[in-house]
């Protein structure tokens, strides 16, 4: 994977995160249709352990019934908490899209 990957995913991401739904069901799926498929390895060392420990919460959830643990986190939250979860993605995604910088869109 690469930078470009990265911002590609998270790009998805945060388009997802300006839908109409709950903000519960778009940081949900933020995470399990996007940001699941990033590698910390391919971001930028400064956002490297923020994307960790982001990863570590989301899916700290306890599933009751079929849901996953990223659906069961995410339900549980208030509408700001959840707003606030998108925030820091957003806040990633501006440090990915600058790293990259004139290469943005391109792949490597």
């Amino acid at each position: 994977m690469s930078l470009s990957y990265a911002w590609e995913q998270f790009y998805s991401a945060v388009r997802g995160l300006a839908m109409w739904n709950p903000i519960q069901e778009r940081l949900c799926g933020a995470y399990v249709f996007h940001l699941i498929h990033v590698k910390v390895e391919d971001l930028p060392e400064n956002i490297r352990d923020d994307f960790r420990k982001l990863q570590a919460e989301l899916t700290s959830g306890k599933p009751t019934g079929v849901e996953g643990t990223v659906a069961a986190f995410c339900n549980g939250l208030t509408d700001e908490q959840a707003a606030s979860y998108a925030d820091r993605i957003i806040d990633m995604y501006d440090t990915v899209a600058r790293h990259l910088g004139p290469h943005l869109g391109h792949t490597q």
